[in-house]
């Protein structure tokens, strides 16, 4: 069997529909970063066990939860309160995990986006996330992306895992990816400040494709960062198959890498001035999710 692990803030909107969807799993763990809603109680309503705890980074936060809490079986799930499990996943992660060879320590799961109605199939930029571990083999070690540190193989499960992070409306997703900016603009600003100027750091091969990314964000001119996203999540991730709304969503990560490097570059600015930006101060202030 599976434990489950939720992570939550302010999550009464969503949290119903992802138990609902955790119904054959018989160890439920909610960990709530303080919520001020009906978060908590709506839960352990449901029959999950509520663990609250107050924020104080991402990785602390996330760490945290993956060491402390007792968990029933070797194997935990872990999701944002705005993703739901299918039957699919469901039966595909049970067969794994009661076949998988101690040497295997984690498993990517193939997260699907919902915008407008639609569950998008070719638009998201980074669609496989570690989300099935063994908890005392991994470690998170990033403020501001999935990134775990794992001692053991990953394999790949091919059943989506579907994310509605529109669930509350784009001004909710703006607001979210906005705070989610500051923190990976701050991380982007101090591994800038370490790396050489030319040629770039050519990362492990453990993390080749993460190190592809930033050197991209590195190298590409503001101006053609949002333009080339959106080219490679239309052209090249096929966005354009999921109809009009993989078109809106590709504009949406676009202007999010956008938005993304004017914060870098207001923070380097920043910083040659002797000043500290708001970001850097409150980079621990509010829990933030990954992007998709």
């Amino acid at each position: 069997m599976i434990s489950v692990l939720v992570f939550t803030r302010n999550s009464e909107a969503d949290i119903q529909g992802c138990l609902a969807s955790l119904r054959w799993c018989d160890d439920v763990h909610v960990f709530d970063a303080c919520s001020t809603d009906n978060t908590v109680e709506n839960a352990r309503q449901l029959g999950a066990a509520v663990t609250e705890r107050a924020y104080d980074g991402y990785a602390a936060h996330r760490n945290a939860a993956l060491h402390k809490i007792p968990f029933k079986h070797p194997w935990v799930l872990l999701l944002e309160a705005d993703e739901r499990v299918p039957e699919p996943l469901r039966d595909e992660m049970l067969r794994f995990t009661a076949e998988a060879p101690n040497e295997c320590a984690a498993a990517r799961l193939f997260r699907q986006d919902i915008f407008q109605g639609v569950c998008l199939e070719h638009t998201t930029a980074s669609p496989r996330e570690v989300r099935l571990v063994r908890p005392f083999r991994v470690r998170y070690d990033r403020e501001a992306a999935d990134t775990l540190k794992i001692g053991g193989d990953t394999v790949d499960l091919a059943s989506p895992l579907h994310h509605n992070p529109f669930a509350r409306g784009i001004a909710y997703w703006l607001d979210r990816y906005n705070r989610y900016s500051s923190l990976e603009a701050c991380e982007m600003v101090a591994e800038r400040q370490k790396m050489k100027p030319f040629p770039p750091r050519v990362p492990a091969p453990a993390t080749l494709r993460e190190g592809v990314h930033k050197i991209w964000r590195r190298l590409c001119p503001l101006p053609l960062l949002p333009l080339m996203t959106w080219l490679y999540l239309v052209i090249f991730r096929g966005a354009f198959r999921d109809g009009a709304a993989g078109m809106r969503y590709a504009l949406l990560r676009a202007v999010y890498e956008c938005v993304l490097l004017l914060k870098v570059r207001e923070q380097e600015d920043a910083l040659r001035r002797g000043l500290t930006t708001t970001a850097t101060a409150n980079s621990a202030a509010e829990p933030v999710v990954a992007t998709g």
